[in-house]
């Protein structure tokens, strides 16, 4: 009987599962985090001190032509015909009608 030298090579298996956190993924996800926090404050801070032009009254209460159209355009609304009165329907007193008499046997 002769023995035969076998060299086996075992891969390396990777037991991770795939919803385990690696340290690359925590990495990039502080990145983008970091990137977007930095472009809302970037964007979001200076909004309360910007100063906006204030808009007269009249100016607010003036109707731009389009809508001034429309409104003077708009046709006076149809108001239906009232529903005709219901018909009166005449109750008459139900009348009695005589009970049948039974014979008695005697």
């Amino acid at each position: 009987m002769s023995r035969v030298a076998v060299n086996v090579v075992v891969a390396p298996r990777d037991f991770d599962l795939p919803w385990d956190n690696k340290r690359q993924d925590r990495q990039s996800f502080k990145k983008w985090l970091t990137a977007c926090l930095a472009i809302l404050l970037f964007v979001g801070l200076p909004m309360p001190w910007l100063v906006l032009p204030e808009v007269e009254r009249e100016e607010l209460e003036e109707l731009p032509p389009q809508l001034a159209r429309i409104l003077l355009e708009k046709p006076e609304p149809k108001i239906p015909p009232p529903p005709p009165p219901p018909k009166k329907v005449d109750k008459k007193p139900p009348v009695e009608q005589p009970k049948p008499k039974l014979e008695q046997d005697t």
